[in-house]
């Protein structure tokens, strides 16, 4: 498994249609159980990282994971973006 990527993205309507935009997210750390996945196996892991200050409304995060043999075919899953509790420290 490569290290897992995580990337700010969404659509912006220019003058000439729309552009995708996609900013990458800083890692602080992330922890994954198996390093190589055989066909039908799991990994569970962890990623720590800097929440943006704001994003658009049509941002949204993405975490993105890949096996080294498919890194132009990555997995992308959307991770929700929800306000901070009341009271969290930082």
């Amino acid at each position: 498994m490569l290290p897992p990527q995580i990337q700010l993205a969404g659509t912006s309507n220019a003058r000439h249609g729309k552009t995708i935009k996609s900013e990458p997210v800083a890692i602080k750390d992330y922890r994954l159980t198996l390093r190589r996945l055989a066909p039908g196996e799991r990994a569970d892991g962890v990623v720590m990282f800097e929440r943006p200050a704001f994003k658009e409304s049509r941002e949204r995060l993405l975490l993105q994971v890949a096996q080294v043999e498919e890194v132009d075919r990555p997995v992308l899953v959307p991770i929700a973006f929800v306000a901070p509790a009341k009271g969290s420290t930082k």
